[in-house]
């Protein structure tokens, strides 16, 4: 698993789309993290997709993000985890343990429960 979450002065950046700092985190078959920070030149959501899955990018950890980089990181097989806030360090080490699924990181009005994903209500409001 490879990790990478968009980073803004310390803390989950709000929205990927417009994100220019990664930072990109794993844990080694001997329990080692190695992390890394990028930055990311293009705002294109294609190039950025590609760019994360030539990094070898598994899942992106963010608050929010446009369908049209939803559908381009799904499509270079890129599992998302929205809705998500919090210093970064904190995130990080939480992605790493497990717990990110935790309410504490859910990004508010973005519902409760474990990864609920990019969920859409389609049709007319009454």
């Amino acid at each position: 698993m490879k990790v990478a979450i968009p980073q803004w002065m310390g803390r989950v950046s709000p929205v990927l789309d417009v994100a220019n700092r990664l930072v990109i985190c794993e844990r080694t078959e001997r329990g080692d993290i190695i992390r890394e920070d990028i930055l990311l030149t293009d705002n294109d959501p294609y190039t950025r997709a590609e760019t994360l899955r030539a990094l070898g990018i598994t899942e992106v950890i963010c608050g929010t993000l446009s369908r049209g980089l939803q559908r381009a990181l799904q499509a270079a097989g890129i599992e998302i985890y929205p809705h998500v806030r919090g210093d970064i360090e904190q995130v990080v080490d939480a992605c790493l343990n497990g717990s990110i699924a935790s309410d504490d990181f859910r990004m508010p009005g973005c519902g409760h429960g474990r990864r609920q994903g990019m969920r859409h209500r389609r049709g007319r409001h009454r």
